[in-house]
């Protein structure tokens, strides 16, 4: 019959994660990790949730003697001003703890076994003193899983002698999970700084009552102080002023501060501080005037009554004005033809659009270099950035403004501004004499036009006969009307030749480098006039050869 009114009353005397805090004697109480609160302890628990995710930890020993208190350590062993004492009922009971680092899972929760028989008015009670104040998920287990007790019984709990509420636990549990409401209950209370906290466990059935089975409690701190920044995005860029919004709140929350520094180490510059929480507002406005223009972090840190702070960061780029702007091509004062391109690099950290526009006078009027793109909104990086069609625009050839503008998404706007000058007019080129299909010998003057605005060169060149390729008469630099050369033609044999001129300009045209060309052709012949026979003397047999085809024309064509 013992067996059966026998009764294992268990304790893990305290567990509790939480953030790292300064007690009051000066040691801290241990933390696994920061976690939020989970709607129930699953086959899969959390990995930072300790016993119920197996994880290692110190484990207080406390024996099952009436009225005895116990100083916690924490999760290292240091010893904290947290305690705890349990209180059994009448019956019989005994214990055995293991203490200190143990392996840790759902099989071995406890710290202390004991067995008693409880009455109906016999309760075994845990208190829990000097703790730090806060909210807290309390986690009493009821028993191990694979344990089957029944019926069930009673948890209640208080503070301060403030009653929070009693759970009735029952049911049999076989497998090795963690159910709420049958191996375990979860409760959060709110424990005001160096208060107490009772734990007690009851059966209400019976004349012995029977088997409660307590199986230790697990403390997690769920008011850590709240620190998050919404803005600015991270690695985004900062507009001054910079609104910096999140929200610094929490149960016993004490005051919030922000700062920045620009390598995310020491020093910190306070940007502003307040004792007033906020969620999901503007925690400060920081005014980034002087600050020179580069990364700097940001940081909001949160404190409660507690001592326990809470911190969040962001870093950002403070924008001040826009990237100096690399054009390659178009150069100042160029001469450019057809389709002008722009080329070079226009991009910022914070960039927002660029603009390319020209102007005859480079005052208020500007236009598009492409009416079809006003505005650019993709940064470039040594590529082409625009093309200017000045043949499409018919645009009249002359000087023109052109610039080209950064905008970034705050700061100043930064202008690149010089001139050019379109020609689109090609080059003239003509040979007034000799005229075509006459015959010369000797020195031959060549006279002609050579013109353009932008003039580059011009060259006078002559090919034939024996003759591969061109060769060259004269040329020059500047526009002619008149002698452009004389043609020695002393050592040609006679024949057929033909003299051509080139007029090239300055303009790189279409985005080739290369200029506009114009050409002038003239065939003629190289020997004496009335040579009929070609061989260099005019005699009678030149005359008998002009009287043989005296009369005589050329056929038709067919």
């Amino acid at each position: 019959m013992q067996n059966l009114f026998r009764k294992t009353a268990a304790m893990l005397a305290a567990l509790v994660t939480l953030p790292a805090m300064a007690l009051a004697g000066g040691a801290e109480l241990g933390f696994n990790v920061d976690i939020d609160r989970p709607n129930i302890i699953d086959d899969n628990p959390p990995a930072s949730y300790g016993a119920a995710a197996a994880q290692a930890g110190y484990w207080n020993p406390v024996i099952a003697d009436s009225a005895a208190t116990f100083q916690l350590r924490d999760l290292n062993g240091v010893l904290t001003s947290a305690t705890v004492r349990r209180t059994v009922g009448n019956g019989n009971h005994q214990y055995q703890c293991p203490g200190g680092f143990i392996d840790i899972n759902w099989s071995k929760l406890m710290c202390d076994y004991a067995w008693d028989v409880t009455g109906v008015v016999n309760p075994i009670e845990y208190q829990f003193e000097n703790l730090p104040g806060g909210a807290y998920d309390l986690y009493t287990y009821a028993c191990q899983p694979g344990d089957t007790f029944q019926p069930g019984f009673n948890i209640g709990v208080w503070v301060d002698n403030v009653y929070q509420g009693t759970t009735f636990i029952t049911g049999t549990v076989l497998s090795s999970t963690f159910t709420e409401g049958t191996t375990h209950d979860i409760r959060t209370v709110n424990v005001p700084n160096g208060s107490t906290l009772r734990v007690r466990a009851w059966d209400g059935n019976g004349e012995f009552g029977d088997e409660v089975s307590l199986n230790g409690f697990q403390l997690v701190r769920v008011d850590d102080p709240k620190a998050e920044i919404t803005a600015p995005d991270l690695l985004g860029c900062a507009c001054n002023p910079v609104s910096i919004t999140g929200s610094a709140s929490g149960a016993g929350f004490s005051g919030y501060w922000v700062e920045y520094s620009q390598n995310g180490n020491d020093p910190w510059t306070l940007i502003s501080q307040s004792n007033v929480p906020v969620t999901n507002s503007t925690l400060a406005t920081w005014n980034t005037t002087g600050l020179a223009e580069g990364y700097y972090t940001i940081r909001v840190t949160v404190a409660n009554t507690a001592g326990q702070t809470s911190t969040a960061f962001t870093v950002v780029w403070i924008n001040n004005t826009f990237n100096p702007i690399g054009i390659d091509s178009p150069v100042p004062g160029g001469i450019y033809g057809g389709r002008v391109c722009f080329d070079g690099t226009i991009w910022d950290n914070c960039f927002s659009r660029y603009f390319v526009d020209y102007s005859p006078d480079g005052g208020v009027n500007w236009t598009p270099v492409d009416p079809a793109n006003p505005f650019y909104t993709t940064p470039v990086i040594n590529e082409l950035a625009a093309i200017w069609d000045t043949i499409a625009a018919a645009v009249p050839d002359g000087a023109y403004w052109v610039r080209v503008r950064g905008v970034p998404i705050c700061g100043d706007i930064v202008e690149e501004r010089f001139q050019i000058v379109i020609d689109n007019t090609p080059p003239y080129a003509e040979i007034t004499t000799p005229d075509p299909c006459t015959m010369h010998c000797g020195l031959v003057e060549v006279f002609g036009r050579a013109f353009d605005e932008n003039i580059a060169g011009w060259v006078l060149q002559y090919t034939g006969g024996p003759i591969n390729g061109w060769v060259n008469i004269a040329s020059g630099n500047t526009n002619v009307a008149g002698l452009l050369g004389i043609w020695d033609t002393t050592d040609l044999p006679a024949c057929c030749y033909t003299l051509r001129l080139v007029v090239t300009d300055q303009a790189q045209v279409n985005c080739t480098g290369l200029p506009h060309q114009s050409e002038y052709l003239v065939s003629v012949g190289v020997g004496i006039e009335g040579d009929l026979d070609g061989d260099g003397i005019v005699d009678l047999d030149d005359l008998q050869l002009m009287l043989f085809n005296f009369g005589m024309t050329c056929p038709p064509a067919p």
